[in-house]
């Protein structure tokens, strides 16, 4: 079936379609000369007008002029009256890369005029041709049967003065135009076209840049403001039909007209200004001539067969987090309960209000009314802010010791932005080789490995402030590590745990009981003093802590032991970290100094070789209690198995050996996946939860772990949200 879609938008701010955050174009010279298949550049002041692209694509393809009123100056084209400006012949190559590619894209830099003639409809009609890519009006067999064959046009309306119309045509485009009984020919409004925007500019006389992309699926077009900023539509969701491989081959290029025979140029243009000497009944052009003049100056024209996408146009800032777009009033809208729950879910999982008028919540509705509210949530967490508001602090509060999401933006954080992107098992972000970094080709950010990464968090830090759209720009990579002299992988990395993030806030000075502390706290919403066991054994408490506190050893029993039998039967899981002068530091590969392995400092780190080596601070203070436990390397114990910590954390195993089985430890608890729950709960619900809530915090929980489920956070989120218990029973 042949795509006859027409798809028009009117000003800017009646329709709201168009993002609210306008943007520089970065497109430069050189890009054009390498990816344009055409590209004018109008330097020359006499001759031929030259076509300047890499001739990789083929031929350079001239244009010449024929007739019309036109100024020439270095850089600049000015068309004053009617004029055939067109190729030597067709442009084969311009057919061949975009029939092949079935992608396109036209960049217009151009200043319109108003046109001096009054324009009836027994001179010329409309659109005026900017730029055409056709053959023109060609007769077919029969006297009087003529059809319009076109690939693409620009062209401006000059009753309205600053309307632009852009086409491309993906079908054959045959359909033969037959004169009516007075002999007029009739140009369809729409032939065959695959998509046309219809939009306003800025007043003739502005010098404006237009782009044009097209690709099957989707298509865009961007004007830019009295200032050079471009606007950039939406992209459209609608399927504008097929390829591009029914294109003619025989298309010639012209600005400022539609192609036509240059042997009937004179008459063109006499039946143009006078209507009344034209032969209605012996000349089928009489009255419906293809004369499509057009006024104004080119600067630069260039013609891509390749989607031009917003990264080429606007460069790497293109992924930006932009302002809210706005949508236009409809006083016939329906609101009903489902609309408004809908507006509600909205809010809770982007952190941002949505008038009822957005039509993504009219799809949200229909969802909820069939009874599918978590395919309802699903629409809203495609919003760019769900990750970078509501994801960003759900991770923020669980990366930092003063558990506020009142921090600038780091690995741990986009981690775990990533890993709910990507749907990936939640599991992996406690035991994995996995980290989240800004893809450079997308974001202008600090990107030095070493400086900006390993030793600083300014990578992420510019990446936050530079408000980029997070889930466009996140991609997966594995761990590093500086080892004093360059980056190298981590030879036993454990997800966010072994995180820049986490070990600067936790592994930071101290003897490593701290990542131990906020694990169980962030992970498994189990704060030390809830986890803590006085039955537990002591044998695994460092020699650190003093067995008579104030001289009373009861003291120790009492206050002491019980969190310390957790604590330290788990610390040796960190036995080779420690994190100081700006970058985590790993006994097997940061060296100690020579003449003293006491001194942690610049890029040294203070060790002790056991039968394995160890950082230093883990047996600090031993003459405290000489007989407490020396830690010689990274086996530890589980002693939370005891009491009501057996049926809290349903843990059967009581032995591992590193951080990354401490991370699968933890992700296989009973209480990970309604710790997660709990903390997705506090964000989109913004309330803590109560006792009123477990019943659904437990069923979300076991859903999310359920192998259908396979611990996707993102539908935990979507989960949730839906709740009456989260929307107050609505």
């Amino acid at each position: 079936m042949n795509a006859k879609l027409k798809i028009s938008f009117l000003a800017l701010s009646a329709t709201g379609l168009f993002l609210s955050t306008p943007a520089y174009a970065q497109l430069d010279d050189n890009f054009r000369r390498q990816n344009a298949v055409v590209l004018y550049e109008f330097m020359e002041t006499s001759g031929d007008i030259q076509d300047t692209a890499d001739m990789k694509f083929g031929a350079r393809a001239p244009l010449r002029i024929h007739a019309g009123l036109v100024n020439r100056a270095p850089g600049v084209l000015e068309i004053n009256g009617g004029a055939l400006i067109r190729s030597l012949g067709p442009v084969t190559k311009l057919y061949q890369a975009c029939t092949a590619s079935n992608e396109m894209s036209i960049e217009l830099d151009f200043e319109p005029r108003n046109s001096v003639e009054k324009l009836t409809s027994n001179v010329s009609k409309q659109p005026m041709r900017i730029i055409n890519f056709g053959n023109g009006l060609l007769k077919q067999g029969a006297t009087n049967n003529y059809a319009f064959r076109r690939n693409f046009i620009v062209g401006q309306f000059y009753d309205g003065g600053d309307l632009y119309q852009a086409s491309v045509s993906n079908t054959s485009n045959s359909s033969l135009m037959t004169p009516n009984s007075d002999n007029v020919l009739r140009e369809p409004i729409e032939s065959d076209v695959a998509a046309t925007f219809v939009e306003r500019g800025e007043e003739p006389g502005q010098r404006q840049t237009m782009i044009f992309t097209y690709k099957a699926g989707s298509a865009k077009l961007y004007l830019s403001d009295k200032d050079g900023r471009l606007f950039p539509h939406k992209k459209a969701s609608v399927d504008f039909g097929g390829p591009l491989s029914t294109w003619r081959n025989d298309a010639f290029l012209t600005l400022g007209n539609e192609n036509f025979d240059p042997a009937d140029m004179n008459r063109i243009f006499q039946m143009s200004t006078s209507f009344a000497s034209c032969d209605r009944n012996g000349d089928p052009l009489c009255g419906n001539n293809p004369n499509r003049f057009w006024k104004g100056r080119f600067y630069k024209v260039a013609i891509y067969c390749k989607e031009l996408t917003q990264e080429d146009i606007f460069g790497k800032g293109s992924f930006r987090i932009v302002t809210n777009p706005t949508f236009p009033i409809n006083v016939n809208l329906k609101i009903t309960p489902e609309l408004t729950k809908a507006q509600e879910i909205h809010l809770r999982l982007t952190g941002a209000k949505t008038p009822l008028t957005n039509p993504v919540l009219e799809q949200m509705a229909q969802l909820l009314q069939s009874g599918d509210s978590v395919g309802a949530a699903a629409l809203a967490t495609k919003d760019p802010k769900f990750y970078s508001i509501t994801v960003r602090d759900f991770a923020a509060r669980m990366s930092n010791r003063d558990e506020t999401q009142q921090t600038p933006l780091n690995d741990f954080i986009a981690t775990f932005i990533g890993a709910v992107r990507d749907e990936i098992n939640a599991k992996r972000l406690l035991t994995d080789n996995l980290t989240y970094v800004a893809d450079p080709s997308k974001a202008a950010v600090p990107n030095n490995l070493i400086n900006d990464i390993l030793r600083s968090n300014n990578h992420y830090e510019t990446l936050g402030n530079e408000r980029y759209d997070l889930a466009a720009v996140l991609v997966p990579t594995t761990q590093k590590l500086f080892n004093g002299r360059t980056a190298v992988e981590n030879r036993s990395p454990a997800g966010v745990l072994t995180s820049r993030q986490w070990l600067a806030s936790h592994a930071i000075a101290g003897t490593n009981r701290r990542p131990v502390e906020f694990a169980l706290r962030e992970f498994l919403c189990s704060p030390l003093e809830t986890v803590a066991d006085n039955t537990g054994p002591d044998n695994v408490v460092g020699r650190d802590i003093d067995r008579f506190p104030g001289g009373s050893h009861s003291k120790y029993v009492t206050t002491c032991r019980g969190c310390h039998t957790i604590m330290d039967g788990f610390r040796p899981a960190f036995a080779r970290y420690t994190f100081s002068n700006g970058f985590v530091k790993h006994a097997f590969e940061v060296p100690a100094i020579a003449n003293d392995p006491n001194i942690d400092e610049n890029t040294s780190m203070g060790m002790k070789q056991y039968p394995a080596k160890v950082a230093l601070k883990l047996n600090h203070n031993e003459t405290v209690f000489p007989g407490g436990k020396v830690i010689e390397d990274d086996s530890w114990v589980n002693n939370a198995v005891l009491g009501a910590n057996k049926t809290k954390f349903a843990w059967d195993r009581v032995s591992g050996k590193g951080i990354k089985e401490f991370g699968e430890l933890l992700a296989n608890s009973k209480q990970f996946p309604i710790c997660m729950a709990e903390r997705i709960f506090q964000i989109v619900c913004k309330r803590s939860v109560t006792s009123d809530d477990m019943s659904m915090i437990q069923s979300a929980a076991q859903e999310f772990a359920s192998a259908n489920r396979n611990y996707n956070l993102k539908f935990l989120f979507q989960k949730i949200v839906t709740s009456n218990e989260c929307l107050g029973g609505k």
